[in-house]
């Protein structure tokens, strides 16, 4: 009996076995390298023609091509290869598809000496594997990927710290040519700049939209071989990037570039009804963590990829309000999904156009620093650009930085306000001693810093630092004490706007630097009369003059049936009606002082 059961698993093995060698295998038709010796952290690349057993090139559940290199040392590292098309320009920005489409797998090699790679592919039904091949990897003084230390700072695989300074250059309209991007990108770097942001925008690089259709980006093979080329060019100049993968346009009903055009959106075959159900559905999730794993593959060899963005200005979109916990769920998951893959444990991120919306998200381990956008037209946007990076330090203990700043969101409006670049100056300077990872990136590349000559701010920072070191070392932030015989004056604009909720908290100090402790977060837009006394908060400043001077405030659009008062050091000095956009001014002598300002109406509005 046990002979005989022995002879029937040997039976049926030996089946399943006989079935599997005769299903077809995914066929190597040719296997080459782009160099036998490549630098240590440059591209290396496996380039392949293969065939098997898949329609969709792009689908992870279909086809899998993949390398095993082995390090002089034995260290086994993993990368996924992806599809693609070569492309030659006989002239700017004009693409013309050279051969046919093949597999290409990307590495960045961390070690000198003699490696060896295997590859892979797994096809539907079957796998198959290409014979070991050597290659070398020469030393070179690149200094490897960037990632968070203990410190809470960037520094570089060799130990080095890393302090971006930059602005953003987030995209260009395709039909205007990305060899333009190429160039300001270029523009940035000889003026001592190394990091910025770029966004994957649909009218720029974007994988997927309405010409393609979600997971098959056959038709943007042209966009993602101009990207190549950006970072490239990266590569060349010194430059690292912020990669963002998404922007809230996306999924806005009535923007351009929005839902109606949005490859997910049901009406263009997704499985998306509405922009919300691109939060939830598991299917969308799926092709888009798909698109992430492709942009990985394809980029993610490079350290001059410093960061991931998962979405800029998330609370922008036209689900933010009644979704906003599916928002955060997906933010969180994206998050983690591309930290599974990307085996150099970058930096993670989302953006947020309202510094309040966010506490959740940073709160969550894989997004592993922080950032904020300040657009507000403040005679002293600087001390702003400081003050909330050390609050968001503090808050988070995570690394931080303003991804997005400028006077306005209109560079008419700040070009007629500072044609000069002055707040920009002040703001990259300020920031570079605040504490955070990069100099506040300003937005308006295309339209006024490039414009406006602005760009050779950079280059005293960049010595600065290259002569002391960059921060984090034996710099640390510090607020000075500052007087000058002409007073400027200091502005401070309240940035807790929840509805009918009451202010965190109602006294502030008003440092002569123009520093406010704590923060404008915690400082209430609106003045709560007496009927709404569960909503009240009214702030008292804290202040010191170092001459005669006044206390001004300025209400805003709405002053319904309201009463001001100021007391000064507890004695009412100032009470009347309040109407909208209107100032309210007392004077203030010499000495430390407290103000208090107060809606007193008992009027039910």
């Amino acid at each position: 009996m046990k002979n005989h059961l022995l002879n029937i698993i040997f039976t049926l093995v030996c089946v399943l076995f006989f079935m599997s060698q005769g299903l077809a295998q995914p066929v190597f038709h040719s296997v080459g390298t782009n160099a036998d010796t490549i630098a240590k952290y440059s591209k290396f690349e496996v380039i392949a023609d293969i065939t098997g057993n898949f329609s969709n090139p792009y689908d992870y559940n279909q086809v899998v091509v993949f390398c095993h290199f082995v390090s002089p040392t034995g260290a086994v590292h993993v990368a996924d290869g992806f599809y693609f098309q070569d492309y030659t320009m006989p002239q700017p920005d004009v693409l013309t598809p050279n051969g046919e489409p093949h597999w290409l797998v990307r590495f960045a090699p961390d070690e000198p000496g003699n490696w060896t790679f295997e590859l892979f592919c797994q096809d539907i039904t079957t796998s198959n594997s290409y014979p070991v091949q050597p290659f070398y990897c020469e030393g070179s003084p690149n200094p490897g990927f960037i990632s968070i230390a203990q410190s809470k700072k960037l520094e570089f695989d060799n130990g080095k710290p890393f302090f971006g300074i930059g602005a953003n250059l987030a995209w260009i309209e395709w039909g205007l040519g990305f060899t333009t991007y190429i160039n300001w990108l270029g523009q940035m770097a000889d003026n001592g700049a190394n990091f910025t942001k770029l966004t994957m925008a649909p009218w720029w690089v974007e994988l997927e939209w309405s010409e393609t259709g979600i997971g098959n980006y056959d038709a943007r093979q042209n966009r993602a071989w101009a990207m190549d080329r950006v970072i490239d060019q990266m590569e060349e100049r010194g430059v690292y990037c912020q990669l963002n993968f998404m922007i809230h346009d996306e999924l806005r009903p009535s923007n351009p570039y929005g839902w109606a055009d949005n490859p997910y959106n049901s009406a263009n075959g997704g499985p998306c009804g509405e922009p919300q159900d691109f939060l939830v559905h598991q299917d969308a999730k799926n092709f888009f963590k798909r698109k992430l794993r492709y942009i990985n593959a394809r980029w993610g060899y490079s350290p001059n990829v410093q960061s991931w963005e998962i979405l800029s200005e998330a609370d922008m979109t036209s689900v933010w309000e009644s979704f906003t916990p599916q928002t955060v769920v997906w933010l969180n998951e994206m998050a983690d999904y591309i930290a599974s893959v990307d085996v150099q444990d970058r930096p993670v991120s989302s953006g947020f156009a309202i510094p309040q919306h966010e506490p959740e998200v940073w709160e969550n381990s894989a997004n592993t620093f922080t950032q904020l956008h300040l657009y507000e037209l403040l005679p002293d946007l600087a001390i702003k650009n400081y003050s909330f990076t050390q609050w968001y330090l503090e808050e988070y203990q995570k690394p931080v930085v303003i991804g997005e700043f400028a006077l306005a969101h209109s560079p008419s409006v700040i070009i007629e306000n500072d044609p000069d670049g002055i707040t920009f100056h002040n703001c990259i300077w300020s920031s570079a001693f605040s504490g955070s990872l990069a100099t506040s990136m300003s937005w308006w590349w295309d339209n006024y810093l490039i414009p406006q000559g602005l760009y050779p701010h950079f280059q005293p920072i960049r010595n600065f630092f290259d002569q002391v070191g960059p921060p984090g070392g034996n710099l640390q932030p510090e607020v000075l004490p500052t007087t000058a015989d002409n007073n400027s004056l200091i502005t401070i604009d309240p940035d807790f706007g929840n509805s009918m909720e009451k202010a965190p908290e109602n006294y502030f100090i008003i440092d002569p630097s123009g520093y406010l402790k704590p923060l404008e977060l915690n400082l209430g837009e609106v003045l709560y009369g007496y009927f709404f006394n569960s909503s009240r908060n009214p702030p008292t400043f804290n202040v010191n003059f170092t001459k005669p001077g006044e206390f001004t405030v300025k209400s805003g659009d709405v002053a319904y049936f309201s009463r001001i008062k100021i007391s000064l050091d507890g004695v009412g000095v100032l009470e009347q009606s309040a109407f909208p956009n209107s100032t309210y001014t007392i004077s203030v002598p010499v000495g430390e002082h407290e103000i208090k300002v107060a809606n007193v109406s008992k009027c039910p509005r």
